[in-house]
């Protein structure tokens, strides 16, 4: 969930060595012991009682010849011995009998483990073969790691050493005069749409968002004059989404940023899910917007890949009770009207945690966006790595958790042909907090500050050797 932050500390930070950057703070938040499958086979043996009888046969001729007694002891010894023997004979039967029966079970449980190792072999192969490409690029947003020129330079360079998309994320207002009367825009904008395009590489995508919504996500966004941020003028106060005079400037605006920043990808709503929840009248009439701007832009842009982004706290759990509805609302917005869906996730956020407590986060995380029959990309992202406090709530985390994080996004955002990810923050930006006065917007701030892949002093986190191994891999 994303909160407002004061315009006048944005400028503040904004003005205080950035050269005209923008600051945008804002983020939300699977042998039975086997029997032998056989007929048991009983021994079959004399009883007693016969050979009780064929001894007493014997006893009565003894009483006619007295010279035969030991020969027919001997003769009883060796009936009784061959009956002894026959039995043993039949147990080995028995035996062998069984044993038979066995070897083959016994040759099926090879044949399984054979089979298991197999398959165990092929998938890994397999899990190999996936990595040799991945379906999305990857990148960052330009927000800095403070206000320093030495700040700026660590996020520059780990932008343009490990990102092959970078996005550009306008979320503090929209120049509704200008756009709207055609005329110039502020010199506190075009000097930030300067300092974007001079330090985007030839080879790296560009994701842009821009949105006519309020930071709050609750009303039209405020108006970019010669700051960011600032109050409505008054003829503009009480306009709602649809007015014309909204459509027409926001779509003049939306033109005037293709033109300046030739985008790759444009959202025209960040986290726009925020507002069906909030005030479900404005937005109905959001929808009508940005469905009239999608229409236009796409007959002047076809090959422009245009959507809005949502936020996935509801989305992301199904016995939610915003659920249905939400998930109807976006597939209301998109199913005619985006090139593809934007997520905005921060894993380790309250909103995601079960009973109070953060839990991993699993790898069906991402299944339900599959419902939605849409390509899908991560408008913005991260997990922090380190303990801090924000707004009264302990947040308890290690750089291990990060991983974790990043190797179910990674690995499903590749299964499921994900178009990019941006992970908002690229460094950690305590500078960035030193500059922000004590106070709500501080605290705030502090949610995304650790979420960066490397720490403030430049040196990477554990994170880096798993997005290293995902971005040495070829798109495709």
């Amino acid at each position: 969930m994303k909160y407002i932050i004061t315009s006048v500390l944005v400028l503040l930070i904004l003005f205080t060595g950035c050269n005209g950057q923008k600051v945008d703070i804002q983020k939300n938040v699977e042998e039975t012991s086997q029997n032998d499958n056989g007929d048991q086979v009983q021994v079959d043996s004399k009883d007693d009682t016969k050979i009780k009888e064929e001894t007493d046969l014997k006893d009565n001729k003894d009483l006619e010849t007295k010279n035969e007694p030991t020969e027919t002891i001997e003769d009883n010894e060796v009936v009784f011995n061959d009956e002894i023997n026959t039995s043993n004979t039949q147990e080995e039967e028995n035996k062998t009998s069984n044993d038979e029966i066995n070897t083959p079970n016994t040759q099926e449980e090879e044949n399984k483990t054979s089979n298991d190792e197999i398959n165990t072999s092929n998938t890994q192969d397999d899990a190999e073969e996936e990595l040799t490409s991945r379906s999305y690029y990857m990148g960052f947003s330009t927000w800095a790691a403070g206000t320093s020129i030495e700040d700026l330079e660590k996020t520059n360079n780990l932008i343009n050493k490990k990102a092959d998309i970078v996005s550009y994320h306008f979320d503090n207002g929209i120049p509704w005069v200008e756009a709207y009367n055609h005329e110039n825009y502020s010199d506190n904008l075009l000097n930030n749409w300067a300092y974007k395009n001079a330090n985007i590489k030839d080879n790296q995508k560009v994701f842009v968002s821009i949105t006519p919504i309020s930071f709050s996500r609750d009303q039209l966004a405020a108006y970019w004059g010669e700051n960011e941020g600032m109050e409505l003028p008054s003829e503009w106060k009480d306009l709602e989404f649809n007015d014309e005079k909204v459509k027409t400037a926001f779509l003049n605006y939306a033109k005037d940023v293709i033109e300046n920043l030739n985008p790759d990808y444009l959202a025209l709503g960040i986290e726009v899910n925020l507002l069906s929840e909030k005030d479900p009248e404005k937005w109905e009439k959001y929808k009508e917007l940005y469905k009239e701007t999608y229409d236009a832009l796409k007959s002047e842009y076809p090959n422009l890949k245009i959507f809005a982004t949502v936020g996935y706290e509801t989305l992301s759990d199904k016995t939610n009770e915003k659920y249905e509805y939400e998930k109807k609302e976006i597939e209301d917005l998109c199913s005619m009207h985006c090139d593809l869906i934007g997520i905005s996730v921060y894993p380790y956020f309250p909103s995601y945690w079960k009973d109070g407590q953060r839990v991993e986060v699993p790898e069906t995380f991402f299944d339900n966006l599959l419902e939605f029959n849409k390509p899908l990309a991560i408008s913005e992202t991260g997990f922090a790595s380190k303990n801090f406090v924000s707004g009264g709530t302990t947040f308890e985390l290690t750089e291990k958790d990060q991983v974790q994080y990043f190797e179910v996004l990674l690995d499903k955002a590749n299964e499921y042909d994900f178009e990019f990810i941006i992970n908002w923050a690229n460094v950690d930006f305590d500078g960035m907090l030193e500059v922000i006065p004590e106070g709500p917007t501080r605290d705030l701030a502090t949610v995304w500050a650790y979420s960066g892949l490397q720490n403030y002093d430049g040196t990477d986190k554990e994170v880096v050797e798993l997005w290293d191994k995902y971005f040495e891999l070829e798109v495709k």
